[in-house]
């Protein structure tokens, strides 16, 4: 008379390896873009363990997407400090003369909307939280406080002293 308790022998492998086996699977398909019901269809198995899988899996990929989005961010910030420091130069290069205040305003908004091209560039990787509102608001605050400072008779002077202090 057989055991009651052992498995019958058409059951699918158990143990770790069988199940490390599995969720590799399962981490392959889901990153091919397999859903889970997909998933559970082509390995054999319940549509629940694919879900429990996917949810033991998942961590694992934040971790290895999150350090591969943290390279690309810090190449990105490092070519965004380096725009931010030749637009610096390129300021401090243009002439004071009246003539030249549309070149300067110009340089001006260049510099002032590097930050928010590193803010978005955080974001799109999903590192930034800050929401993109908040980022337009910034970018129009930073906008609006060019423009006045063009306006204004020492403007040039006050705006060259801003961003000589925002790169050091």
């Amino acid at each position: 008379m057989p055991d009651a308790r052992r498995r019958p022998a058409t059951d699918a492998p158990r143990g770790m390896t069988a199940l490390q086996r599995r969720r590799e699977r399962v981490a392959s398909l889901t990153a091919l873009g397999f859903s889970a019901v997909q998933i559970a269809g082509q390995l054999d198995v319940s549509h629940d363990t694919v879900s429990r899988d996917v949810g033991k899996i998942r961590p694992r990929f934040r971790r290895v997407l999150e350090e591969r989005a943290e390279d690309i961010y810090v190449g990105g910030a490092a070519l965004f400090d380096e725009m931010q420091r030749e637009a610096s130069l390129t300021l401090a290069s243009i002439p004071w003369e009246p003539k030249y205040a549309g070149v300067r305003l110009l340089a001006i908004q260049t510099l002032l909307g590097i930050p928010e091209k590193r803010a978005r560039l955080g974001q799109s990787l999903g590192l930034v939280v800050q929401a993109p509102e908040r980022v337009e608001i910034v970018q129009g605050i930073q906008r609006d406080l060019a423009d006045a400072l063009m306006r204004m008779p020492e403007g040039d002077r006050v705006a060259a002293e801003i961003l000589k202090s925002r790169t050091r």
